[in-house]
């Protein structure tokens, strides 16, 4: 209590950074004594400090104190933990094919309206879908600039996802499938939200030969929970085991390296973070004894969330750009015909 308070002394009342040094609070300290005040909708303590000093006094409202009871802090609304956000919800292919997160191109990059309306959809579902958005390069640094700030990584502020017959090249590259993964999950922080925008497709329904590229997309939030209520034993294996993601840099020749577990919670047991990418996760470090459980949990997750009833699944035409929170939503596409389909990424 004493290290909540949120007097002037305590708390800067401009930038609500704390001025109270907690290291320096007594882990013995005890009220000198305390009044409840305002019909019982308010308690105010008065705490011990120097022999020079007046005690302190500190306020603390009834509602404020009712969040913190022995209950699990689902209920915690102070916005020092808990951020006031759009409520997650989890979707399969039926629930998201119902209500698709999608708008316009031009309500997004000219009204408040969609731009709110995109940033609630990434928030609460972890995809959102613009139409319409102009076929040159350098559109998706535009959308992503009207969103916030760009986070360069070592491909570049964008890349272009185009073939390359480089026997080195990374698989994105290649004509080959992509199967379900979260991106850069080697690196020391994986990329939050990814932009796709498809500049160039072949018409599944009128190619003379079926060019392929079709784009999947699962909620990894939906399938932990899944495992979570089902499967307990699992899902700890999952939030627990530390796994080694690590990916060969062939143009500089080094390692990217990175350790996450499958499925990340918060401090109160909330869904926070996906890492899965079967194309870089390496065999955990563990004691022989737990080497099947973690073998038997991964199993059991990755059948999940390539069930088709998870599969959000369509064909990207020119002009679609795919938002996606990159720590939640699993995505990949199908083999396709290299010169038929074009994507450019940034994060």
């Amino acid at each position: 209590l004493r290290d909540s308070c949120k007097c002037q002394a305590c708390v800067h009342p401009p930038t609500q950074e704390k001025q109270l040094d907690s290291a320096k609070i007594d882990p013995k300290i005890q009220p000198l004594s305390w009044d409840v005040e305002n019909n019982f909708h308010r308690l105010e303590v008065f705490w011990p400090q120097s022999a020079r000093r007046p005690p302190h006094a500190s306020t603390y409202t009834a509602e404020w104190l009712h969040q913190f009871t022995t209950r699990p802090h689902d209920e915690i609304t102070d916005e020092v933990y808990i951020n006031k956000k759009s409520s997650v919800i989890l979707w399969n292919r039926d629930e998201i094919e119902e209500n698709p997160p999608e708008l316009e191109f031009d309500d997004f990059m000219g009204t408040r309206a969609g731009l709110k309306k995109m940033l609630k959809n990434v928030c609460k579902y972890g995809i959102s879908i613009l139409r319409g958005v102009p076929l040159n390069e350098h559109q998706i640094v535009n959308v992503a600039r009207r969103m916030g700030y760009i986070r360069e990584t070592g491909y570049g502020v964008t890349f272009d996802v185009k073939y390359n017959a480089d026997p080195k090249t990374h698989l994105a590259y290649t004509g080959l499938q992509f199967g379900h993964h979260t991106d850069l999950a080697y690196r020391e922080r994986a990329p939050g939200v990814q932009l796709l925008h498809c500049l160039k497709a072949a018409d599944p329904a009128s190619a003379q030969e079926h060019a392929g590229g079709k784009s999947f997309f699962v909620d990894g939030f939906y399938a932990a929970q899944w495992l979570r209520y089902n499967y307990p034993q699992h899902f700890e294996t999952l939030s627990k085991t530390p796994v080694i993601f690590s990916f060969l840099d062939s143009d500089r020749d080094r390692w990217f390296r990175e350790s996450w577990p499958v499925i990340s919670v918060d401090h109160m047991g909330k869904l926070k973070d996906i890492h899965y990418s079967l194309f870089s996760m390496r065999p955990p470090l563990l004691p022989q004894d737990k080497v099947a459980n973690y073998y038997q949990a991964l199993r059991l997750f990755s059948q999940r969330i390539e069930q088709s009833t998870l599969q959000y699944s369509f064909y990207l035409t020119p002009g679609d750009l795919v938002v996606v929170n990159n720590r939640r939503i699993l995505h990949g596409r199908t083999g396709f015909e290299p010169s038929k389909v074009e994507r450019c990424v940034c994060w």
